[in-house]
């Protein structure tokens, strides 16, 4: 019962410290992605607005004006004319024959005959004669030519053989003119020098009324083509090249008391001075984001566990390796919105993928990959290239993640990191040489391949570099550290070796049995090898006392004591253990195995020595200080240092007994509650099980009997 309320308590004060960390990446991140909007050297200025003082630039900074670009290509698009069509002869045919149709009208009532008789030769001694007064309204009243009552007298008193000269100079000149192109845009400069093309045997006045008489019938024989317009305005704008604009270091940008102009404003934004607007979009945008986030991160863990155990345990979410890597990936966001606008070639030299590493290390590559890509896809927000950098970090992080493996090797790093640079540097050919090829200027792409090796240089060196400095306060062990703990040559190890050799072997065959049983469950394979390297440390001060460090037939130091005293020595060999990894400055998650090994199990052969002699005997005395296993890792090492202690006593000749005797360590610890607090499933505790009776099989499998053989006598 009381064990029952405190796991349910530890269960709920768990899922509060996850519930904490998932409410901490929703604000980080929320946060970050909101962060250009409160950090800056200036305050949200305006065009138009009054520079309070000089504004000055952090940085040198080349970077291209969209503004200044825009204008030179407006200017030179705005220099191209319209393209027109060629001159349409149908037109001009059209006015002719209009033009020929008016003036046989005219002819009509110059005869005096009426308009109505349709007649193409003039009678002027035909009796019905319109009145003069009657021609001249006629005249002034045709559509489509406007001819006035000066000009109707002109055409009434003409001779017949005067009007025939006219009436051919008028069809001359607009057939000279309507085999011009005529736009609407020069029509009127068109129509203003016809009256020098007309024949100089003419009078001013009938000079005068030939030009406007023909004019009145120009009209544009050509119109724009819209397509060759576009693509000669298109060509203009293309043929401008990017306007680039330069400061150097602490240049004055804007100087106090002058009014802010767009290139001010584009200045100020490019050399991230210009805090950006805050809009409620900007919030709700930012929130949505964060609760993406979260909810990816959420479903990576809940995968990597599922995958691992067969299903979501809580209680197996590391709390400060989940911290430590939720806390990078806003602490990277942060730095990425507020570094990276402004600073081109800055973006490729961060080691965006060192973060992406170090996070798969501790909470493996789902979760490496989730923050990889949410570091591409919002810490690029602002900055130049977007695209293209998103792209080079989402590749670059997901390919780091794929190979980093177990991280157990300073090796793994350099693989992972040149993996990730040989992606990178695919991502940035692909966008980079089609702009060269474009502008035949190969400088700026030789420069980015540079910054990009350098970046991949620090990744490699930084990667691990994360991995211990943040593990030190938090004091998270990495697999580099766990490598050099268990290299031979460690102190330890070799005092284990040269004054224990029996439970040195001991040791080892506990954590091959252990670490099989860990992999195959999912646990921390590498951790519990290196624990069950150093569990037993502590025999080394008093190796005699135990029986694996004793010679066949040898007196056993026990029988000389009382079964109590017997027991508190085999006790202290914890409490000694705990003293040298003190004094060597091991690891806790080491020193946890030195003292969870046994738990609060009971030294077993004192106390049914003292048992023969009271049956009613409290056991306490002889039980370990402890604590009980408190993880998989420890509780796995206590199941491995049993069963490997009593098949190696038993020495049993078939499977089955060697199956049976692994079964009797478990139910007996399963009994003495040893594994309540070690989050160990029964589903666990089977395939423990399974492992070791595979593994123990093929350490101690039966051997031949050799016989003996005589040896020859030796002869002179």
């Amino acid at each position: 019962m009381i064990r029952t309320a405190i796991a349910e308590w530890l269960h709920r004060r768990r899922a509060i410290a996850l519930a904490v960390i998932a409410l901490f990446t929703f604000i980080g991140i929320a946060s970050a992605q909101l962060v250009r909007f409160w950090v800056g050297s200036e305050s949200t200025l305006k065009i138009g607005n009054v520079a309070p003082r000089d504004i000055r630039a952090p940085f040198k900074l080349t970077y291209v004006s969209d503004i200044d670009t825009n204008r030179q290509r407006d200017l030179a698009v705005a220099a191209i004319s319209a393209v027109y069509s060629p001159p349409d002869a149908q037109i001009s045919r059209r006015q002719i024959q209009l033009a020929r149709e008016t003036l046989d009208k005219i002819a009509l009532v110059r005869a005096g005959q009426p308009l109505a008789v349709a007649t193409a030769v003039v009678d002027a001694s035909v009796s019905t004669q319109v009145p003069i007064t009657d021609r001249v309204r006629l005249l002034t009243n045709f559509q489509n030519i406007k001819l006035d009552d000066s000009e109707a007298q002109l055409i009434l008193k003409l001779s017949d053989g005067r009007w025939s000269l006219i009436d051919s100079q008028i069809i001359t000149l607009l057939d000279e003119v309507m085999r011009n192109s005529i736009r609407t845009d020069n029509i009127d400069t068109i129509k203003a020098r016809m009256p020098g093309l007309v024949s100089f045997i003419y009078s001013p006045e009938e000079a005068n009324f030939i030009s406007e008489f023909a004019a009145d019938l120009v009209v544009p024989n050509t119109s724009v083509d819209a397509n060759a317009t576009a693509q000669a305005r298109t060509r203009a704008r293309n043929s401008i090249s990017a306007v680039e604009r330069t400061f150097e270091a602490n240049q004055i940008v804007i100087r106090g008391g002058e009014v802010i102009s767009a290139n001010d404003l584009e200045a100020l934004e490019k050399l991230n001075l210009r805090r950006a607007d805050l809009t409620l979009l900007d919030v709700l945008g930012a929130l949505a984001m964060s609760i993406l986030v979260v909810m990816m991160l959420a479903l990576a863990v809940a995968r990597y566990h599922i995958m691992t155990s067969g299903y979501l345990n809580l209680g197996r979410v590391p709390l400060r390796r989940t911290f430590l890597s939720v806390f990078f990936l806003v602490l990277a966001l942060y730095l990425a919105r507020w570094q990276l606008p402004g600073r081109p070639l800055f973006a490729y030299v961060v080691p965006m993928s060192a973060i992406s590493m170090a996070i798969t290390s501790w909470s493996r590559g789902l979760t490496g990959i989730v923050a990889s890509l949410t570091l591409a896809s919002l810490g690029t927000i602002g900055a130049d290239n977007s695209l293209e950098l998103t792209a080079f970090y989402a590749v670059g992080g997901v390919v780091a993640c794929l190979s980093i493996g177990r991280a157990e090797r300073i090796s793994d790093f350099v693989w992972s990191g040149t993996m990730a640079l040989i992606a990178q540097l695919i991502v940035l050919g692909v966008f980079e040489v089609p702009l060269w090829q474009a502008s035949n200027d190969a400088s700026t792409m030789i420069t980015r391949f540079v910054f990009v090796i350098i970046g991949g240089v620090t990744t490699m060196a930084m990667a691990p570099a994360i991995l211990y400095i943040a593990g030190l306060p938090m004091r998270i062990i990495t697999p580099l550290q766990l490598m050099d703990l268990s290299r031979p040559s460690h102190p330890l190890i070799q005092q284990l070796l040269t004054m224990a050799p029996g439970t040195y072997h001991h040791s080892l065959m506990v954590a091959n049995l252990a670490e099989h049983a860990a992999e195959r469950i999912g646990a921390d394979a590498l951790l519990t090898r290196v624990g069950a390297y150093y569990h037993d440390v502590g025999k080394t001060l008093h190796p005699y006392f135990f029986i694996e460090n004793q010679l066949d037939g040898s007196i056993n130091p026990h029988d000389q004591l009382d079964p109590l005293t017997s027991a508190k020595v085999l006790h202290n060999h914890v409490s000694d253990g705990l003293k040298m990894a003190h004094q060597h400055r091991l690891p806790i998650e080491i020193q946890a195995f030195i003292a969870e090994h046994h738990g609060t199990t009971r030294a077993g052969g004192g106390y049914f020595r003292a048992l023969k002699d009271n049956p009613d005997l409290d056991d306490k005395p002889f039980r370990y200080p402890g604590p009980r296993p408190r993880s998989r890792e420890t509780a796995i090492l206590m199941l491995a240092d049993g069963c490997e202690a009593i098949v190696r006593a038993k020495r049993p000749a078939h499977a089955d007994e060697t199956s049976k005797l692994i079964n009797k360590i478990v139910i007996e610890r399963l009994n003495d509650h040893q594994l309540d607090d070690s989050d160990l499933t029964l589903r666990d505790i089977e395939m423990v099980r399974q492992s070791f009776a595979e593994t123990l099989r093929g350490i101690y499998h039966p051997r031949i009997d050799y016989p003996d053989i005589m040896a020859p006598p030796v002869t002179n």
